[in-house]
C-alpha cells in the first residue's frame, strides 16, 4: 500500500466539496420513545468532491492518476479545497512560523492541550488540525468550542473525532493546511464525459479516511 502525497490531486479544479465526519453508530430504541446509540466504530472524515470542467488533456491525466490508486488498495493526503485555516487567521497570517505543538492530552483523548500558539491567539468552532504520527498515520480533528490560548500560548480545546492512541504530547500540530489520508471508496470516481469540443465535464470523486 502506497500513500501519495498532498499534491497528487491538489491541482483539481474543484466546483464543489462536502467534507464531513462520517459516524459508524448502532440504533435502538423502546415503545416510550426512548433510544440508545452505540458507536461501533471511530468516525472517519468522508469528502464528495465535484470536480469543475477542464481540458481532455488534463481531465484524461486525472483519470490516469485515480486509477493508479488501484481501486482502495493506494491512498493519499487529502487537502480539503474550501478550508484556508483558521477563521479568524486565514492563512495563518499572524500564526507565523509558530511551532505548534501536543502539550497535553485528556484521558478519554477527547480534549487536547495546544503549546506554542501567540499569546492569546483566538481559535473557532470548526477550525481544525492533523497531527502526524506513528510510521505513516494522521489525525484529523475539528474543533468544537470558541477558546483564546493563554499567556503562556496555550489552549485546551475539545475535539471530534477523539485523538487516536498513537498521538503523543510533543508531536508537531498542523493549523493552517491539515491534510487526511484517503482513498476512493468502491465506484467512488465517476470519471470525465469528454465533449467534442476537447473538453472533460462531470467527474467526482467519494472519498473516506484511511486511519492507518
Amino acid at each position: 500500500m502506497t500513500t501519495f502525497p498532498v499534491d497528487y490531486l491538489a491541482c483539481l479544479p474543484n466546483r464543489d466539496v462536502e467534507f464531513s465526519l462520517q459516524r459508524f453508530d448502532e440504533l435502538s430504541g423502546s415503545a416510550d420513545g426512548r433510544h440508545w446509540s452505540s458507536g461501533m466504530s471511530k468516525p472517519l472524515w468522508a469528502a464528495e468532491v465535484q470536480i469543475d470542467v477542464m481540458r481532455i488533456k488534463n481531465a484524461r491525466a486525472v483519470d490516469a492518476k485515480v486509477a493508479a490508486l488501484e481501486g482502495v488498495k493506494h491512498d493519499f493526503l487529502f487537502r480539503d479545497p474550501s478550508y484556508r485555516g483558521p477563521a479568524l487567521d486565514p492563512f495563518g497570517a499572524y500564526l507565523g512560523a509558530s511551532d505548534v505543538v501536543v502539550a497535553g492530552i485528556a484521558d478519554d483523548r477527547k480534549s487536547i492541550i495546544l503549546g506554542g500558539l501567540p499569546n492569546y491567539y483566538e481559535l473557532s468552532a470548526g477550525d481544525r488540525l492533523s497531527i502526524n504520527f506513528g510510521v505513516s498515520s494522521v489525525w484529523l480533528g475539528s474543533i468544537s468550542h470558541d477558546v483564546i490560548s493563554n499567556s503562556s500560548g496555550e489552549a485546551e480545546i475539545a475535539v471530534e473525532p477523539w485523538v487516536s492512541l498513537g498521538v503523543a504530547e510533543g508531536a508537531a500540530v498542523e493549523m493552517v493546511a491539515p491534510v487526511v489520508k484517503m482513498f476512493v471508496v468502491p465506484d467512488g470516481y465517476k470519471p470525465f464525459r469528454q465533449t467534442r469540443r476537447k473538453w472533460g465535464l462531470g467527474a467526482s470523486l467519494s472519498l473516506l479516511q484511511r486511519v492507518v
